[in-house]
């Protein structure tokens, strides 16, 4: 019996098709909402939205396909903001 293997790593752009594949899918799927990726700029620009502010963006995988997500956001005054957090079912 084989085990999976399982990392957490941050994420850039090269991983935006997957990321918004993932979160929308969630988003319409699971909990019904009309929203779409247009709506949700952030997701078409990780690095942007994410990395250069002082943020971070993760991915979780098991066996290299992405499972789950959290984005960090910096907030200023020492604080920080968590965005686009979802794990598939």
């Amino acid at each position: 019996m084989s085990q999976s293997t399982s990392i957490i790593k941050s994420i850039y752009n090269d991983y935006g098709d997957q990321v918004t594949e993932l979160i929308l899918a969630i988003q319409k799927n699971e909990f019904r909402l009309p929203i779409t990726k247009d709506q949700q700029p952030d997701l078409l620009d990780i690095e942007t939205n994410y990395h250069s502010g002082g943020g971070n963006f993760w991915g979780a995988f098991i066996d290299g396909k992405l499972i789950g997500t959290i984005g960090l956001i910096n907030c200023g005054d020492n604080s920080a903001c968590i965005r686009k957090m979802f794990v598939k079912k």
